[in-house]
């Protein structure tokens, strides 16, 4: 009886963990170039948030990742395509109950 419910709630498991790898993204293609993007989000504590602004502003690619996280005010999403090299990114701040953009795509 004991083995019964274990297969089953395994059952149930695998189930879940299917419906949430097909609903989940984590590829974006682009319309235009068919080019597929990959996403990566970074978070951040509060603090960082002026210093990625910035960063973001004057030079995408001295954002600094090496304090990432440390905390979950900020998020940074960052879209990069291995077959041509280019990267985007978008800067979020959390309010509550969810994360609103910062900056445009960069």
């Amino acid at each position: 009886m004991n083995l019964r419910l274990e297969n089953i709630i395994c059952f149930f498991i695998i189930i879940a963990a299917a419906i949430l790898a097909l609903v989940l993204k984590s590829a974006y293609k682009e319309v235009e170039t068919n080019e597929i993007y990959l996403k990566k989000e970074r978070y951040f504590q509060q603090t960082e948030h002026s210093a990625i602004s910035s960063a973001i502003a004057s030079k995408p690619d001295s954002v600094d990742l090496s304090d990432e996280d440390k905390g979950n005010a900020v998020r940074l999403d960052i879209y990069y395509s291995k077959s041509s090299g280019k990267a985007y990114l978008q800067h979020f701040e959390y309010v509550p109950y969810t994360y609103q953009p910062c900056s445009k795509d960069v």
